[in-house]
């Protein structure tokens, strides 16, 4: 019996500190940060499970309204806003076009700014993406009236 008596001790000192584990869960997590994508928690057996969620898509990119769009081309040349609204309608069909967003197509944005030659430039001298250049309404318009003051006018734009 002298010999069982130290194992018992060792099996029954594991036994209490896993007891201790599994009773004391809920104080483990308080010294751990829960990651954002565990939603809820389930008690089970005296231990509490965080369940992990899959994360909720982005929401859908704003796009704006062809109102919006005329507003801010209008906004953009005060000074000739029948030219800038006849630009946005025949670039874009004032934002409708399904194109109009697109980061793949080699024009993008409401004022269909060509890629190749603006992306460089406005990430060079802004510190603006592509996307930011296509989806950002403020930034693209900004982007727009830069070309054309640069231009001296619609040059850069098929459609006038």
């Amino acid at each position: 019996m002298r010999f069982a008596r130290p194992a018992a001790r060792q099996l029954t000192g594991v036994l209490l500190v896993v007891s201790a584990l599994l009773h004391s869960a809920d104080s483990i997590s308080a010294f751990t940060e829960v990651p954002q994508a565990y939603v809820a928690t389930t008690p089970v057996a005296g231990v509490t499970l965080h369940v992990l969620a899959a994360p909720e898509p982005p929401p859908p990119p704003v796009v704006p309204t062809r109102e919006r769009l005329i507003a801010l081309a209008q906004a953009t040349w005060p000074h000739d806003p029948e030219t800038a609204v006849r630009i946005l309608v025949c670039e874009s069909q004032a934002g409708d076009h399904p194109d109009t967003f697109s980061l793949e197509a080699e024009n993008g944005g409401p004022m269909q700014l060509n890629r190749s030659t603006w992306e460089p430039y406005f990430a060079a001298m802004n510190g603006w993406t592509w996307e930011q250049l296509v989806t950002d309404e403020a930034i693209h318009f900004q982007a727009a009236r830069i070309i054309y003051d640069r231009a001296g006018g619609w040059a850069p734009w098929r459609c006038r």
